[in-house]
């Protein structure tokens, strides 16, 4: 575009140069099909994007390229601001402008079926003309994040105000470029009244119409889009239930101080958190595109997801880039169905250690993210993926607050070198073969080997790669939409796989057989092999063992370590022989050493302890204290207790479990089970076993 060869490029020369390359008929008007054509030529473009440059560059909205539309963005050029553009510039402003594109345009194939979609635009003249201009760019640019076709989206258009006109039928356009064109022709017809009833009752016939383009398999939209209160706000509501009962999901979408909440929300279908949009003024209609265009194909198409979410917190990432990784997460939960039913979400931070932000149980409750996220305090240190991954896979997706028919999904975001690329990769391995899909979000310098590592894959999928995270809020939508296209068929859930496949474990359990006497301890052995009749016992996974401390009551046969036994028929032998202990004695034993690596213990692995307390203990309080002992040696303490009468009157027992020293620990009266007998003991076999799959480590 140089022509003098003086290193700049002015407003003329970009004119030129555009003229003469790209108006192939000489008209004076560069078409799409010209544009694209040669931009195609110059560019070898692969990635589609010629589309996308055509409608940036088409300030005018009117599907026509003339001689001062490119020169128009001269300034955005010139970064420096000295009136010249440098080729530099004119090259860094070209590959940011089809970076943007690349990553905004993304086609949405609603919840993998087919979806028509009406949008009714309010053209009263309370509306202003170049409002109206914006609600039609509006309406433009959701349309380009579809795949418009016959067999997958359609899109038409009313406007309304005294009349209403169908500006754009269903079966008006199948291809993408044509539809652009058509919506950008739309004009204001102006009328003083705001007849919102009869453009849904239009809406609502036409979709139900009987024709030969009717299809009943298509998810069926309306999209409401006005300024102020309807000329009838009953007969607005009654016609919207009218549609909704038909099948037909309505979005409300209201601009300005003008309008009617309680209309918008007798308009919008249920919830109205999804459905209902309400924003300042018409320039912030580009701020929700992104939102509703995944609602509005319902991406998830009611998919459950259990979703943790990984932000680096480590030193390679500046403030503003942390905070950036905060608001994609907010972002992402306003994206998702965001719903106890569907969509749940938690969020951790880390660098050398992790951190939870809030756990998928916690999200439940309305707008917790959102909160937690604006107070959350950063660390510093070592970028640790491997460990972020770890806690994923052996906290956050614990037993209890996940769902048996969701599927769990990790995405780790990075901006950190890949120190320990050989630790992620095993810890992703690991977590990949209890069933959870990790997704990958790079950011910046990031070694493509740690992205492969994270996401399992070679071929560039389940991974994304940004130059910084100010790309996170463009790719949103993205992300979001192929979340939900994961192909869950291929993922075993952790509910199907045994106890110890998430997270290694180190159980022992404490008879009180002293007190039981023979029959019930032999019941309580009988629901222990029960129990650990799902556990996958090995040496890598659950390890098992049994004290006692009293050989008189046990003959020669005392209990065994952790690494005695490695499978579960020799196992399920030797708990056949066991006979009884002494509980507090036991319990100080246990903190001591039992758990020690020279008994079997693992660094890695959690440590549980059961203890089976009959009513006949003598002495609970001094048991107890033993267990807190153990409980702030970072041992998980369940206790079952079994009796009528055993510490219910103990006030001294009682006032401990409550005590606040007790609950900053993991042992509170959460960790305590009530039977009244030994035959109840498989009552309780579930919410143990629960329990005991999960992972509470104190990191």
């Amino acid at each position: 575009m140089d022509k003098n060869a003086d290193g700049n490029i002015t407003v003329e020369e970009i004119d030129t140069e555009f003229v003469t390359n790209y108006d192939h008929d000489g008209d004076g008007c560069v078409t799409m099909h010209e544009f694209t054509h040669q931009w195609n030529l110059d560019y070898h473009d692969d990635h589609h994007a010629s589309e996308g440059m055509f409608h940036h560059l088409d300030i005018t909205t009117d599907g026509c390229l003339k001689k001062d539309d490119l020169g128009m963005h001269h300034m955005a050029m010139d970064t420096d601001n000295d009136n010249t553009v440098t080729g530099a510039e004119f090259t860094a402003w070209l590959h940011h402008t089809c970076q943007d594109i690349l990553l905004k345009e993304n086609e949405y194939f609603c919840g993998n079926k087919p979806a028509d979609i009406y949008i009714l635009l309010d053209s009263s003249n309370s509306i202003w003309g170049p409002n109206f201009r914006t609600q039609i760019n509006f309406v433009r640019n959701v349309t380009t994040m579809f795949d418009i076709g016959t067999n997958t989206t359609r899109v038409g258009v009313l406007t309304y105000n005294t009349d209403v006109v169908e500006e754009i039928g269903l079966e008006d356009f199948s291809n993408k470029g044509d539809l652009l064109t058509a919506i950008s022709n739309i004009r204001q017809r102006g009328g003083y009244n705001t007849h919102t009833f009869e453009a849904i009752r239009f809406m609502r016939r036409r979709m139900l119409r009987n024709t030969a383009d009717k299809r009943d398999n298509a998810a069926k939209i309306g999209i409401i889009v006005t300024d102020g209160q309807s000329s009838n706000v009953l007969l607005t509501v009654w016609e919207a239930a009218k549609t909704k009962r038909k099948g037909i999901r309505l979005f409300a979408i209201g601009i300005g101080g003008n309008t009617n909440s309680r209309e918008l929300q007798g308009i919008a279908s249920k919830p109205e958190s999804d459905h209902v949009f309400e924003i300042n003024n018409f320039d912030a209609l580009e701020s929700i595109r992104q939102i509703l265009a995944v609602r509005t194909c319902e991406a998830c198409s009611g998919d459950k997801n259990d979703i943790m979410i990984a932000i680096d917190s480590s030193s390679n990432v500046r403030n503003f880039e942390f905070d950036l990784q905060l608001k994609f997460v907010a972002d992402l939960s306003k994206n998702m169905n965001f719903m106890k039913n569907t969509t749940q979400i938690g969020a951790i931070f880390y660098s050398n250690a992790v951190s939870s932000i809030i756990g998928l149980s916690e999200s439940k409750v309305k707008h917790s993210l959102e909160t937690r996220l604006k107070h959350v305090k950063r660390t510093h240190g070592r970028g640790r993926v491997d460990e972020a991954i770890r806690y994923i896979r052996t906290k956050g997706f614990r037993r209890s607050v996940i769902r048996k028919d969701a599927t769990q999904i990790g995405i780790i975001i990075t901006a950190s070198p890949g120190t320990y690329i050989r630790k992620s990769k095993r810890q992703a391995t690991k977590a990949r073969e209890t069933g959870i899909i990790l997704i990958a979000v790079g950011i910046g310098d990031i070694n493509t080997e740690e992205l492969n590592a994270i996401s399992g894959t070679m071929d560039g999928s389940l991974q994304y790669h940004f130059p910084s995270a100010r790309f996170l809020s463009a790719n949103l939508a993205n992300i979001a939409y192929n979340v939900c296209k994961i192909d869950r068929n291929a993922v075993t859930a952790v509910s199907d796989k045994a106890c110890g496949s998430r997270q290694e474990a180190d159980f022992m359990f404490m008879l009180d057989g002293v007190n039981a006497g023979k029959t019930n301890t032999r019941k309580t052995l009988a629901f222990i092999q029960d129990l650990l009749k799902d556990v996958d016992v090995s040496p890598r996974k659950v390890r098992v063992g049994v004290m006692s401390t009293e050989p008189k009551c046990v003959n020669e046969f005392t209990g065994f370590d952790l690494n005695t036994y490695k499978r579960n028929k020799k196992l399920n032998r030797a708990l056949e022989k066991f006979k009884g202990v002494d509980v507090a004695a036991v319990v100080k034993k246990l903190r001591q050493n039992m758990i020690a690596r020279a008994k079997g213990g693992r660094k890695g692995a959690k440590k549980i302890a059961i203890l089976f307390i009959d009513e006949g203990l003598e002495d609970p309080v001094k048991a107890f204290l033993e267990a807190e002992r153990a409980s702030i040696q970072g041992i998980e303490v369940y206790i079952v207790k079994i009796g009528k009468g055993l510490l219910q009157e103990n006030e001294k027992v009682e006032q401990m479990v409550n005590d606040e020293g007790f609950k900053h620990q993991s042992f509170t009266e959460n960790n305590i089970y009530h039977i009244s007998n030994y035959d109840e003991l498989p009552d309780i076999k579930r919410e143990i076993w629960y329990n005991i799959c999960d992972c509470k480590l104190n990191y």
